[in-house]
């Protein structure tokens, strides 16, 4: 008996020897696996894009993209451009007061590496607030020209031009309210602008001291009117970019 079970057991023992050292082997390739994986992961370029924010609503809000709180607004205020990932996230505009539950507004929006985008958030025609994406990246003018374009905020407005003070020809034109007009090229202007709308009884608001570069490009946020209960006001934004990288 004694015979049998020490034969048994030494039967065993390169059993023994066989599994561990399969153990060890397995053991061997998943480490090199996740070495691997962990290279590729660190060579793996980070992707980029560059947001901006503009406030045109009746109250100041922040704007996140997915958790991470990218901006506090100051109503009727434009923001520097910041990096964030260039992935699919979610915008939300929050108040400072309501940090939990449903977002005053929200836009699902993947964003491309390198891309430029104005995220801009405005009252719409009930009073409630709304935020749209616009894309920012455009090739620049031709020589001796400029580039210009405008974003329709104001609730309640057909069409909205853009004239230069003293010219019967707009520079420029949006007639769907929460859309951005196709960029126009433009011949250099030194001297206030018009915003002019479809509302009789809104005056044209003037932009005085104005100039338009060679090479440059500009956004008009137009926003306001009698269904915002305000004035219709706009604010320029020099657009340089690719300035603006960090």
């Amino acid at each position: 008996m004694y015979r049998n079970v020490l034969m048994l057991s030494t039967l065993a023992v390169p059993l023994l020897v066989v599994t561990t050292a399969c153990n060890k082997a397995d053991r061997t390739a998943r480490t090199a696996e996740e070495g691997t994986r962990a290279r590729t992961t660190e060579t793996q370029p980070v992707n980029f894009a560059y947001v901006r924010f503009v406030d045109a609503s009746a109250r100041p809000v922040s704007l996140y993209f997915g958790n991470e709180k990218e901006f506090t607004g100051d109503s009727k205020s434009v923001s520097d451009y910041k990096r964030v990932p260039a992935e699919r996230r979610e915008f939300a505009l929050r108040d400072d007061a309501h940090m939990t539950g449903d977002p005053l507004a929200k836009n699902s929006e993947g964003l491309g590496n390198d891309k430029y985008y104005t995220v801009v958030s405005w009252d719409d025609k009930g009073g409630k607030a709304d935020l749209r994406v616009v894309n920012d990246t455009e090739s620049a003018p031709a020589s001796g020209k400029a580039k210009i374009r405008i974003i329709h905020a104001a609730p309640g407005m057909d069409a909205i031009d853009l004239y230069a003070s003293g010219h019967k020809d707009k520079l420029a034109s949006e007639s769907r309210f929460t859309s951005a007009s196709n960029w126009q090229e433009v011949d250099p202007v030194t001297g206030p602008l018009e915003i002019r709308t479809s509302n009789k009884n809104d005056n044209p608001v003037r932009i005085a001291n104005v100039t338009l570069q060679p090479g440059k490009m500009y956004t008009f946020v137009v926003f306001g009117g009698q269904k915002a209960g305000e004035k219709v006001s706009v604010i320029p934004i020099v657009d340089n970019p690719k300035e603006a990288k960090s």
